[in-house]
């Protein structure tokens, strides 16, 4: 098998037999349980380093990029021709296959393969801390209400002992707001967000070594109160390995909003923003130096200036507070 054959058995699960079965309903649930996750829980401490002007603005222009970029990526569920298809883009990762080309998509690959999986190294990271402070956190803040009457803030934000503190607690707070704007990366494929890196990873292993039975038989055991279950060696060996992974790292850098900040701010860009401009340029067929390509062009590089100063405080935040 070439590399480009490797390439695109990397991009596409084969899906024989599927059916539409979802609803508005059901879409509305998921995107519900998609987007309200551990980012929101950082948007209190952002909006504390922000201020109350910065901070409520800062989270309006997150979700318009976040609006605009979804309006992309929605005319790339189809193509070639946004509405009429024929062929249907089923992920992420298809969409820029199909219109960018594998080149790109393996890039965007990389990106959406990573932030994948360090979102699930926050999840654990956010479960571990409300389990251990919730109780402690409800009841902090409730005294603090009733003895003041209410919560102390500034239009400038909390106060840091020096100004690159407080630069880098602004910068971190930039990407923990990224993080909690993720519907972009799972618009098209609306899933809890383990499953699209597993569903990538076990295709191309799978595809990669089609005659190992290690990897591609399912073995079925009888038990009284399990008939026919049936086990995969791959998935179990493969999932065990991601989640004892991603809690050994949650474990040696415990520290939520720097970890939420670097996720965000490592993945806000490329994939919220960069991949769905080119794809919309690619399918719109939208020439250089009009006044839209230049708006969409100025939209990216200040996006992508935001994101890189998120990336770079949020990353000066964990090692700092791995070191102390």
């Amino acid at each position: 098998m070439g590399v480009e054959e490797e390439a695109s058995s990397f991009l596409h699960a084969p899906r024989p037999g599927i059916k539409r079965t979802g609803t508005a309903w059901t879409a509305v649930a998921h995107i519900i349980t998609g987007v309200i996750g551990s980012g929101v829980l950082s948007l209190a401490w952002s909006m504390a380093q922000l201020g109350w002007i910065a901070g409520p603005v800062t989270m309006f222009c997150f979700a318009l990029v976040t609006l605009v970029s979804t309006f992309l990526l929605c005319d790339c569920y189809r193509s070639p021709d946004p509405e009429f298809g024929p062929k249907r883009n089923r992920s992420y990762l298809e969409a820029v296959h199909e219109t960018l080309g594998k080149r790109n998509a393996l890039i965007c690959g990389v990106f959406a393969q990573t932030g994948l999986y360090g979102t699930g190294i926050v999840y654990t990271i956010t479960t571990a801390s409300s389990m251990s402070y919730a109780s402690i956190g409800f009841a902090l803040g409730f005294a603090q209400v009733i003895a003041n009457g209410f919560v102390k803030g500034g239009i400038a934000g909390v106060s840091a002992y020096r100004a690159a503190d407080k630069v880098w607690n602004v910068s971190q707070a930039l990407g923990d707001i990224a993080f909690a704007y993720p519907y972009s990366l799972i618009v098209l494929e609306i899933q809890v967000y383990s499953q699209p890196l597993f569903a990538v990873i076990e295709n191309w292993i799978a595809v990669k070594y089609p005659d190992n039975r290690f990897l591609n038989k399912n073995l079925t055991y009888k038990f009284p109160w399990l008939p026919g279950f049936q086990l995969n060696l791959l998935r179990l060996c493969f999932r065990s390995i991601y989640v004892v992974s991603t809690t050994a790292i949650a474990v040696m850098f415990p520290y939520f909003n720097q970890a939420i900040g670097l996720v965000g701010g490592f993945g806000f860009w490329p994939l919220t923003v960069y991949f769905p401009v080119e794809m919309y340029f690619k399918q719109k067929n939208i020439e250089a130096w009009t006044i839209k390509w230049i708006m969409l062009r100025a939209f990216s590089v200040i996006c992508f200036l935001v994101t890189a100063f998120a990336l770079i405080g949020s990353a000066e935040g964990l090692m700092s507070a791995r070191l102390s």
